[in-house]
């Protein structure tokens, strides 16, 4: 058994230690495995990646490349939250879900230990590749997302290119799902006015989340401080926010473009969704890479403004493999796949913002 493999367990760090661990160049941790069979040491570790919601370093183990993310967690709570969301991500098992390997917990940082994939994520891979099949890409992230809501009976949260990593044999892997929620929750379960998500995840977010962002934007902005302090309970992600996140990630792909990319600020983007617009087609280059056919109709179908009328992934899978429309009757919509909204045993399954 390589040297790197053990029982022992790291040391827990006191409340009153600030320190984000690991912080130094070179430094070695020990993570826990998934399975269940001990623990192993990630070496050489460094700074890769740092953007809003975490860290990711890259280190070495047993001669391979792994990463180690780590989420700016602030509270207890969000702690907590993460804790019960990797339950949920341990026990998912598909060649279009990122596989979560280890788990670094010393008490007051958490860190989520995946292979380190050379290939990046989905946008980056498409502008890299220009042989790359991004029909067959998007294909495999609805097979994803369909296994998250039926197999796993997870909601994403968080769906867009960014969040979707390309293995080393080509093949798109969900990642980070439920994991954005979680680091903006607050204590009390509500968020409060000031917290406004940053616009590149607005792009992708159903009309039924921008109703809370046009009023977080609305008090943050208001000269009323009794309006501004005011806290109030975020609306759900569901399975419907992420199919309608799914078409934008689609047009993300083909394009090279986030969602609105035109809009000139977060409120503008807001009023155009709640208003009921849709993205127009982005024309003849977008076209001949295929997004056309049943490809651009699976996008309308995804970005419907009533959530009840948009596919579930099943539908879209079937829509790919007959190149037909599928159309969602009202009287068939209690009777198709049961809603993972009223799921309490994991918060990925009830996502609350």
């Amino acid at each position: 058994m390589p040297s790197e493999y053990g029982k022992s367990r790291p040391s827990r760090r006191k409340s009153t230690d600030r320190r984000t661990a690991p912080e130094t160049a070179g430094e070695s941790v020990l993570v826990k495995l998934v399975d269940g069979t001990g623990y192993v040491k990630i070496r050489n570790l460094r700074s890769a990646l740092r953007g809003g919601h975490a860290t990711i370093l890259r280190g070495t183990l047993s001669g391979a490349q792994v990463a180690l993310k780590l989420p700016h967690l602030l509270s207890t709570v969000q702690r907590e939250l993460l804790r019960r969301e990797l339950k949920s991500w341990r026990r998912v098992r598909h060649p279009h879900v990122l596989p979560l390997l280890g788990i670094y917990d010393d008490g007051l940082q958490l860190g989520l230990m995946t292979m380190w994939l050379v290939n990046g994520h989905l946008l980056r891979y498409i502008r890299e590749n220009d042989k790359a099949n991004v029909n067959r890409l998007i294909r495999e992230v609805a097979e994803g997302l369909n296994y998250l809501h039926i197999g796993a009976r997870i909601v994403h949260g968080d769906l867009k290119c960014e969040n979707v990593l390309i293995s080393e044999s080509g093949h798109a892997q969900l990642a980070d799902f439920g994991l954005s929620t979680v680091i903006d929750k607050e204590p009390d379960d509500r968020t409060t006015a000031t917290k406004i998500r940053e616009q590149s995840s607005l792009a992708f977010s159903a009309p039924e989340l921008l109703v809370d962002a046009v009023y977080d934007i609305r008090t943050v902005t208001s000269d009323d401080s009794s309006t501004t302090s005011s806290v109030r309970r975020k609306r759900s992600k569901t399975v419907e926010t992420d199919v309608y996140a799914y078409g934008m990630l689609i047009l993300q792909a083909f394009t090279g473009q986030p969602p609105w990319h035109a809009a000139q600020n977060v409120m503008q983007l807001c009023m155009q969704v709640l208003k009921g617009a849709r993205p127009p087609h982005p024309g003849p280059a977008a076209q001949q890479r295929g997004l056309a056919g049943i490809v651009w109709t699976i996008c309308n179908q995804c970005w419907e403004s009533k959530p009840q009328l948009r596919p579930r992934m099943p539908d879209i899978i079937l829509m790919f493999t007959t190149s037909k429309p599928v159309v969602r009757e009202r009287a068939q919509l209690a009777s198709r796949t049961p809603s993972i909204r009223g799921k309490r045993s994991t918060t990925a399954g009830r996502v609350r913002r």
